[in-house]
């Protein structure tokens, strides 16, 4: 089960607080409660996706979450892109499928198997491992900038409506909101 800790971190699509070697106490519990929660629905789509690909996974995963509840939330936390992301599914299962070709290859290099010509192999392996890590960074790096733009259009509009909205909150305060009733 722990060698699955290694896999799990090297996976995570988001780089995330938290080491995930099934131990790890997950984030701080002031950053814990300003983070939205994944719905129980979301989780088990994510452990559905995620047992339709690697089986040993998922159960190493349900494991975790009998013994770490607060580091498996906030692991689901972390993978909910996939979710709302089909690219962020594809990347998690090219990672998955990549991790285990390295795994392999350093299996049969530490074996002796045909050493130059194995350790060639997980170099391009390792390289590759690189580039799609760095590809889920700058992926990463889009999405927070689409927010941010639409934080920053909600603000603007915020700005403009504030003395609507300050007089109408007032209103409902003091009671004097207008009646609308037929």
């Amino acid at each position: 089960m722990r060698r699955w800790g290694a896999l799990l971190a090297a996976l995570s699509l988001w780089a995330g607080p938290a080491a995930w070697a099934g131990d790890a106490k997950g984030p701080p519990p002031e950053e814990e409660e300003r983070e939205e929660g994944v719905s129980p629905g979301e989780e088990e789509e994510i452990l559905g996706f995620i047992k339709g690909h690697n089986s040993e996974m998922h159960d190493h995963l349900l494991a975790v979450r009998g013994r770490n509840p607060r580091g498996f939330r906030h692991k689901m936390r972390e993978m909910r892109p996939m979710l709302k992301h089909p690219e962020a599914r594809d990347r998690f299962v090219r990672n998955m499928k990549g991790e285990l070709k390295v795994r392999k290859l350093a299996q049969a290099y530490r074996q002796g198997e045909d050493k130059e010509a194995v350790k060639k192999e997980l170099r391009a392996a390792l390289g590759e491992q690189f580039d799609a890590k760095l590809s889920a960074h700058e992926a990463r790096i889009s999405i927070m900038q689409k927010e941010i733009e639409s934080l920053k259009e909600k603000i603007q509009k915020r700005k403009g409506l504030k003395d609507k909205l300050v007089e109408k909150r007032l209103n409902e305060l003091t009671g004097e909101e207008e009646s609308w009733d037929w």
